[in-house]
């Protein structure tokens, strides 16, 4: 997984205390650095994204991977769209 590209697809609901300067961004790709369970939120999985140092953002050390999708599944979704409505470019 890491290495992979993911895209942003929520960016809502940022933590008050988490600065908005390394908050992420919807429609931004990112690639994912690292990756664990979140214990705090009940063992969900965060992913650390090689764009964004959070290393100074104790308590928040991850993003929620659930903010987000693999690259090449959008891309594949656009592809298979484009067939399904005979769009050419």
């Amino acid at each position: 997984m890491i290495g992979k590209k993911v895209v942003c697809i929520n960016d809502a609901n940022r933590p008050t205390d988490f600065p908005a300067s390394l908050w992420i961004k919807r429609s931004k790709t990112y690639t994912i650095s690292a990756f664990d369970k979140i214990h705090q939120m009940g063992g969900e999985l965060g992913i650390q994204v090689e764009e964004i140092d959070l290393s100074g953002n104790f308590p928040y050390q991850y993003f929620l991977f659930s903010r987000f999708v693999f690259k090449d599944d959008v891309e594949d979704l656009i592809k298979e769209l484009e067939e399904e409505l005979n769009l050419t470019y």
